[in-house]
């Protein structure tokens, strides 16, 4: 749940930084973006942990959830660069 409220909240950064024509508007933007970029990737480490130490019964169940995560994650530093 918190790796979905983070990402939606990227989303909106990126779809803010191509409208943005300030640059100080723009530089604060992308500084806080960056700050939600780091804050999903430590959700997902430790996701990835707590997945670890469940029964190897759930174990693939959340492991494809991660690789999802970790997917729409690259999608979101792909859109972000091209936003910039």
């Amino acid at each position: 749940q918190q790796f979905g409220i983070t990402t939606a909240e990227i989303t909106s950064k990126i779809n803010q930084i191509s409208h943005l024509s300030s640059t100080d508007d723009r530089v604060t933007t992308i500084s806080q973006a960056e700050r939600l970029f780091a804050e999903a990737k430590e959700t997902l480490e430790q996701l990835e942990l707590e997945i670890r130490s469940q029964p190897p019964s759930l174990r693939q169940k959340y492991t494809t959830r991660l690789q999802s995560y970790s997917a729409e994650h690259k999608k979101l530093e792909v859109d972000f660069r091209r936003a910039r």
